[in-house]
């Protein structure tokens, strides 16, 4: 390994190279050849955008994506703000991501949407009260989820909205800078109406970040278990 006094951190990786072979190849990603002036540009540009999400130097940032050079200008840039990457691999099942993330510190955000559908308001003009009662049981289900994930180690911050579900999380997950969005799955859901039609590919288009969508029903004691490294039995959701 050759010893280069200029480069003392990583974040001085690109900028060295920018400087001293800015138009040779520093990555080849199928037909994506990036040079390192190219590299230096890009890692700038993540820097800049985590600063803009208010991510500070000691900050970690938990990654899940597939393996491509898009990872290296996430590391590099977190690295010349003083950030630090927690990666997690996208082959994981739901309890070993969450485990990581809780052990990382990563923050994490519950979001409840009550939908607005053409059947509750006409509910509402039948029985006045009906959309105040829909409301009250979706906060109740969603502090009861809260309390789970305490009980679990996790510091959650929740928040309860009246809307269009793909549109109120995909909003909500900008608002917060979130790089992972989880989303429930059963079968004859509201959620698989609308991830089976167009609504699905506006979830996915949307948030700006990766999206995992839990098919699986795990209990907090199979999670434990999981946590403690005994095998885990996941319950195929009906």
């Amino acid at each position: 390994m050759t010893y280069i006094p200029e480069i003392k951190t990583m974040a001085d990786v690109p900028r060295h190279h920018a400087r001293t072979r800015p138009d040779s190849v520093a990555m080849v990603d199928g037909e994506r050849v990036t040079t390192y002036r190219m590299f230096n540009q890009r890692t700038a540009q993540v820097a800049n955008g985590l600063t803009a999400l208010g991510v500070r130097p000691g900050d970690r940032i938990g990654v899940l994506d597939q393996n491509s050079d898009r990872y290296f200008e996430i590391l590099f840039g977190a690295a010349k703000i003083g950030a630090a990457i927690v990666s997690v691999n996208w082959r994981l099942a739901p309890p070993e991501i969450a485990y990581i993330l809780k052990d990382s510190g990563a923050k994490v955000f519950v979001l409840s949407v009550v939908p607005q559908t053409a059947g509750l308001r006409t509910a509402e003009g039948v029985h006045a009260g009906a959309v105040v009662q829909q409301i009250e049981t979706y906060r109740t289900l969603l502090e009861r989820g809260v309390a789970r994930l305490r009980r679990l180690g996790l510091a959650p911050e929740a928040k309860l909205v009246v809307g269009e579900p793909v549109r109120e999380i995909g909003a909500y997950a900008r608002k917060v800078g979130a790089d992972l969005v989880v989303v429930g799955h059963r079968r004859q859901s509201m959620l698989e109406r609308w991830w089976s039609g167009p609504s699905g590919s506006y979830i996915s288009d949307h948030i700006g970040c990766t999206l995992l969508i839990a098919r699986n029903v795990v209990s907090d004691a199979a999670f434990e278990a999981e946590m403690e490294g005994t095998p885990l039995a996941l319950e195929q959701s009906p």
